[in-house]
């Protein structure tokens, strides 16, 4: 077995040597994840226990008929390839969401974190091992500067199928786990099966304290510059906001439009 991958075993419980079938089968699962069936003429509970830890894809009693057994190896074979191809799937997936620059967070239909990219395990202050299971309520601590939950509504919205972006007016301040202030915009989408049905949510976070913190001083040197500025200046500075060249608000005003351009 250790040079070969053969695409199904088939192993009798009672076998010549120090190991039985049971343990044999054990290592081949662990070692090559290859789909095993027992054959075997003992049915006892205490057998029947032993082997069902090593996860096998069918177990015959003796005397089996030969239809039996070609029904078991064509379903042990289907059963493995579609096993293969989702782990396949979780692995791109887990690989997708490990690759994002974002701040991702999943959910389940209970509410608790399923996995998180390492953007928004570094934002949180959480890993993703230790934030597994827990309510995203317990992770994701935010400022009450609002009368609404902004995550339980975001994800309960997202749950009922909706996709849906920050409830509030005002971008919600996150307290990440090591004290940090963090101001934050998010949104919600349900994730559904195959099925179309809803298995959980995804939770996408943006880190938007400096352009906050931009356009507050934007704000601020605008009104700066206006309390500076004379009445007459103020409406020609309205006038160039609003479009109009340099003639036509010299016209309007009826001075120069040299006097425009100081």
């Amino acid at each position: 077995m250790e040079n070969s991958n053969p695409d199904l075993v088939m192993m009798d419980i009672m076998l010549e040597g120090s190991m039985d079938g049971v343990e044999v089968a054990s290592r081949i699962h662990e070692k090559k994840g290859i789909p095993v069936i027992f054959l075997s003429a003992y049915s006892d509970n205490e057998t029947l226990q032993r082997a069902k830890v090593t996860e096998p894809f069918g177990y015959l009693i003796k005397p089996y008929k030969e239809r039996e057994l070609q029904t078991n190896i064509e379903v042990s074979l289907y059963r493995h390839r579609m096993e293969q191809r989702v782990k396949e799937h979780e692995r791109w997936l887990d690989l997708l969401l490990k690759s994002i620059s974002e701040e991702v967070i999943t959910v389940g239909l209970d509410g608790s974190v399923t996995s998180m990219s390492p953007a928004a395990e570094e934002m949180m202050g959480w890993s993703e091992n230790t934030a597994l299971g827990h309510e995203l309520q317990e992770i994701m601590q935010l400022e009450e500067t609002s009368k609404y939950p902004v995550v339980p509504d975001l994800i309960d919205q997202a749950l009922d199928g909706e996709n849906v972006e920050c409830l509030t007016d005002e971008d919600p301040v996150l307290i990440s786990r090591d004290g940090h202030r963090i101001m934050i915009d998010a949104a919600a989408a349900p994730i559904l099966n195959e099925q179309e049905e809803i298995t959980g949510a995804v939770l996408t976070i943006r880190n938007v304290s400096s352009r906050k913190k931009a356009e507050m001083e934007l704000a601020e040197a605008r009104n700066l510059l206006t309390n500076l500025l004379t009445p007459r200046e103020k409406e020609i500075l309205s006038m160039i906001v609003n479009g109009l060249t340099t003639k036509e608000i010299a016209y309007d005003l009826e001075i120069s439009p040299r006097t425009v351009e100081a």
